[in-house]
């Protein structure tokens, strides 16, 4: 497992491994047995984190709209998301929370995540953002709905506070089709903003999570559900335990694959660079004391315990001459040089 920390560490010199988020959000659908539940088997799936969705629908949305009865149904309270967060700690995972309001935002901040959470829907509320900059937390900031400078915009309330943000590729459709994912994003922000980028994944399966690994993805985000045939809130675009586990397993494969830091002299590859390599032969029999010439060199392999010259170095001998004759096919030795 990693932590939060070690991504941000990690940046811009060796990466870590995969920080890998299961967002619960609020597929527990208000019950604070249910998100305990999914928190044990988060942590049984191999997630690093979790991270809830927390907000007081009355402060958050008119009371007329489908997004109010929703987060009004399903929410937490604060002793219930306290305790929620110290099982996740007791568990080893690191616990967060998407803050939808200003005051939910404060008391959530008196819990000590990990983290705070700015989602698609509130990066252009410039004053909640710049709140969330204020508690001097990381910040993991969606970019789903931006559709200008929005992510600039944001950032520069960060930087005067020197505030570490991640921030995530993500499409704010649900599900989203391949082709609107676009994880070159991922790339392209990383190095237009010098902060370290992820994917949250709202589309279907699991081997998109992968792709944007592969992509340069330093976190995961993908949703997660008891059961995922179960209507409304999140459940539709959320993965069993069972599928989440086995979107971690290949996230880790994909790590390993990657590595973690430049390519290095490497055992293996040592033994067989010593087996292939090519190196200097006499292309004919040649003499004692004549300068040699490109012509009089072959590039032979040889077998690995030979001490004939490797072949990278024939522009440094050329003009100097042997000290005994050498047949063709012989090895070219620097013990055999003036």
């Amino acid at each position: 497992m990693t932590n939060l920390n070690a991504v941000f560490d990690s940046f811009g010199s060796v990466r870590s491994p995969t920080y890998v988020i299961a967002e619960i959000g609020i597929n527990h659908e208000g019950s604070a047995d249910i998100c305990a539940q999914m928190i044990r088997e988060a942590a049984k799936s191999g997630a690093d984190a979790i991270k809830l969705q927390t907000v007081d629908a009355d402060k958050a949305y008119a009371i007329d709209t489908l997004s109010h009865k929703i987060f009004r149904d399903a929410a937490l309270t604060q002793s219930e998301t306290a305790n929620l967060f110290d099982l996740a700690r007791k568990l080893g995972l690191e616990p967060f929370t998407t803050s939808g309001d200003l005051e939910t935002l404060s008391w959530v901040d008196r819990l000590d995540p990990v983290a705070h959470k700015i989602s698609s829907g509130l990066l252009s509320c410039l004053p909640m953002v710049d709140a969330v900059f204020e508690y001097g937390r990381p910040v993991l900031m969606s970019t789903g709905m931006a559709l200008g400078d929005e992510v600039g915009a944001a950032l520069k309330l960060a930087n005067p506070k020197n505030a570490q943000v991640a921030l995530f590729q993500c499409t704010s459709i649900y599900p989203c089709p391949s082709e609107k994912l676009w994880l070159s994003e991922i790339h392209e922000m990383e190095g237009k903003f010098n902060r370290p980028c992820g994917f949250s994944d709202h589309s279907l399966g699991t081997e998109n999570a992968m792709l944007a690994v592969a992509a340069g993805a330093r976190l995961i985000e993908k949703h997660f559900s008891l059961d995922p045939s179960r209507a409304s809130f999140d459940h539709h675009i959320s993965l069993s335990p069972e599928d989440f586990t086995g979107m971690v397993d290949n996230i880790r494969k994909a790590d390993i694959a990657l590595g973690f830091g430049q390519k290095c002299d490497d055992a293996d590859v040592r033994e067989a660079f010593n087996k292939f390599q090519r190196r200097l032969a006499a292309a004919r029999d040649l003499p004692e004391n004549v300068p040699l010439q490109p012509s009089d060199l072959l590039y032979l392999r040889f077998n690995p315990d030979s001490n004939a010259i490797a072949a990278q170095y024939a522009g440094s001998i050329l003009g100097r001459s042997l000290l005994k004759s050498v047949s063709e096919g012989e090895a070219i030795t620097m013990e055999n040089l003036r």
